[in-house]
């Protein structure tokens, strides 16, 4: 039996699955590899000659292949990964602090924030963290909804691991199949905190809340 793991949060950078006993690591390098939102990507990875052989063997069957452009937009992303990575890491927590000091935050799901049922493992097994992390809102559905339509500096978008910052409200029923949904029926919105000043994010949430709730911000 083999363990594949999808290290696309980690991308082989601050998670690295096959040193701690994982056979085969998957990696979208459409994200944080390529850094750029512009490249459709992705990699297997594996330790064992074996395991090499057999995914080699597939590829050339199925005539899987990439181009040189696309090979080169990766290794530009790669030569920056580094330092996109903690920016977005240390970008995000800064924003963990924010959202925590709001009433209408509910519950804050990012491994590196201390409150997170899964801290201790990230601890553990991590070496840093990025800026991907999911907030439980007391708002309803038409809230949060308002809510996301009024963010100006969060594009509405699935493929995060860019310079920019996403936010998408999560599907209910997705949440109840990882056993993440609140009993409450609170919405999650899952947010990709990038490169902009996190002041100026901070900003655009708090206007953001203000208006889903169809009020004015205080002064």
């Amino acid at each position: 039996m083999l363990l594949v793991t999808d290290n696309t949060w980690g991308s082989g950078y601050i998670y690295r699955p096959l040193e701690l006993g994982a056979d085969v690591s998957v990696v979208a390098g459409t994200k944080y590899v390529a850094g750029h939102s512009d490249l459709m990507l992705g990699a297997v990875m594996v330790n064992d000659a074996a395991l090499v052989k057999c995914i080699n063997d597939t590829h050339y069957a199925m005539g899987y292949s990439i181009s040189a452009d696309d090979a080169w937009l990766a290794i530009r992303g790669a030569r920056t990964l580094p330092i996109r990575m903690r920016q977005s890491a240390d970008n995000a927590m800064r924003i963990c602090r924010f959202l925590v000091t709001l009433p209408e935050v509910a519950r804050i799901y990012h491994p590196a924030w201390p409150e997170d049922a899964g801290h201790a493992l990230w601890q553990r097994d991590c070496t840093g963290s990025n800026g991907m992390l999911a907030v439980e809102v007391k708002l309803n559905n038409v809230e949060a909804r308002r809510f996301v339509d009024a963010l100006t500096l969060f594009g509405i978008g699935y493929s995060w691991g860019g310079y920019e910052s996403l936010v998408q409200l999560v599907d209910h029923g997705a949440l109840a199949c990882h056993g993440y949904w609140s009993p409450n029926e609170n919405a999650v919105l899952r947010l990709h905190i990038g490169l902009e000043s996190p002041e100026d994010l901070m900003d655009d949430i708090k206007r953001s809340l203000a208006a889903a709730k169809d009020q004015a911000p205080s002064a």
